[in-house]
């Protein structure tokens, strides 16, 4: 399970293989103690606990496998020592060389994992990588059904000392990055009913083992309520408001866990400046589907999206525009409105959410930054502008299109296609907009009586 030693990385997986040499190490310490602490076994029956292992486990420390608590020789605990110190040097000088991005580094940077987080993670990423370690596991574990390790097995690998397994208890709780973000999961046995907590399975998440492995792929539980954009919006091709662009971009820039609410009815271009803002970021959008996740999703389906919506945006270090947003801000959406809040004001980076009606939140006091944003419908000339702009070639007069209705640039780019579908069905052959096509379709888009 050895890799050839590099002057550097050239892949996170090769990082990933020598940050595993580590590991390899451990476990074949445990081994030699559970071989040297089987010699002195006499062939016992599954069936009951013998005298001798009775009198053996009155005599251990407490906390500690009966394996484990067998003394390294001397000079076997020096070379031990002294590899640990070698291969933790080399990965540290190989890293420094690398010029590339690697995987398990960032994910450490995106959730505030330590050392310890690190090292349980790669003691279940193995299997992952090599089934060798899932036999490994049941071999210490003296089960051929335990392929996972457990937690026990996890901190008799890294600690000698109960104490230290004891403190370390503190970074598997569910409150710990490593549960509270979904990287790692606890798996009960289903062969007993009451297991004791070191007895779980740790398994590693799907999508955080492709995620270290180079993949990019979205959470397959996100594909029916997000989607992630790649920005293509020029910010000086926006109509916004005077300065409106160069105050947006520059509070982005000041803020890196700023929360924008962007306020407007439909179509005045909310998630076109998200998309215009990312673009000057250069980070891809990821936009929450807000009415249909709210219509769709069960309360615990909810909270479990709302999470993996966090981390999939850190994952690929994106924005998050969240549509219709306001849709949460009733009475019987309140505990639906709290997670997503206290998800918000602990993210990283920037989010953009959108609504028609009016919010101003004190929820993020202290916590983030937080902007509202009106955005205003065009006046008579800007609507003029639009309407000869997505009109193009097609003769209509703009002018008293814009004064007859008050649109949206959204609400103009509507009725303008679907002029041009009532012409098509008009005339198959040549397809030509007329303004009647023009004055229904604006009436089919309209919310209120013509001027």
């Amino acid at each position: 399970m050895a890799d050839e030693v590099t002057t550097k990385f050239t892949s996170s997986l090769q990082h990933i293989l020598a940050e595993l040499q580590r590991l390899d190490l451990l476990l074949r310490v445990q081994v030699w103690r559970l071989r040297q602490a089987r010699d002195h076994e006499v062939n016992l029956s599954s069936f009951y606990i013998p005298e001798e292992e009775v009198d053996d486990i009155l005599g251990s420390d407490v906390g500690t496998p009966l394996w484990a608590a067998l003394p390294l020789p001397p000079e076997m605990l020096k070379d031990v020592q002294a590899q640990l110190v070698f291969q933790t040097a080399v990965i540290a000088q190989q890293k420094a060389a690398t010029t590339i991005p690697l995987r398990l580094d960032q994910l450490a940077a995106k959730f505030q994992l330590t050392q310890l987080d690190l090292d349980i993670l790669l003691i279940a990423l193995a299997p992952e990588i090599d089934l060798r370690y899932a036999r490994l596991y049941s071999y210490l574990q003296d089960n051929v059904t335990h392929r996972l390790p457990t937690v026990n097995l996890c901190l008799s690998l890294l600690f000698p000392y109960i104490e230290d397994r004891l403190a370390a208890h503190s970074r598997l709780t569910s409150a710990a990055p490593l549960r509270q973000h979904g990287l790692l999961h606890l798996v009960h046995d289903p062969a007993n009913p009451h297991p004791s907590w070191l007895d779980d399975g740790l398994t590693l998440d799907n999508r955080i083992v492709r995620y270290l492995l180079d993949g990019d792929e979205p959470d397959g539980r996100l594909s029916d309520y997000v989607e992630i954009k790649t920005p293509t919006i020029d910010m000086d091709s926006l109509l916004l408001p005077p300065d409106f662009a160069p105050r947006l971009t520059s509070l982005a820039r000041q803020h890196a866990n700023l929360i924008f609410y962007f306020e407007g009815v439909y179509g005045v271009g909310k998630q076109t400046t998200a998309n215009a803002i990312c673009r000057e970021l250069e980070r891809s959008l990821l936009v929450v589907n807000g009415e249909h996740l709210l219509k769709q999703a069960k309360d615990e389906q909810f909270a479990q999206i709302v999470n993996l919506i966090d981390r999939e945006a850190r994952l690929q270090e994106t924005a998050v525009f969240w549509e219709k947003f306001d849709l949460l801000l009733t009475k019987e959406n309140a505990a639906r409105q709290h997670l997503v809040l206290t998800m918000l004001a602990q993210r990283p980076g920037l989010t953009i959410l959108s609504g028609s009606g009016t919010w101003e939140s004190a929820s993020f006091a202290g916590q983030a930054p937080f902007v509202r944003v009106a955005f205003p419908v065009p006046d008579y000339d800007e609507r003029a502008q639009l309407w000869q702009t997505m009109l193009g070639e097609e003769t209509a007069d703009a002018a008293v299109l814009a004064n007859k209705f008050r649109f949206s640039p959204g609400q103009i780019h509507d009725s303008v296609e679907t002029a041009r579908n009532l012409a098509r069905w008009r005339n198959p052959e040549h397809p030509q907009v007329e303004t009647a096509d023009l004055y229904a379709a604006g009436r089919l888009h309209s919310n209120r009586k013509l001027a």
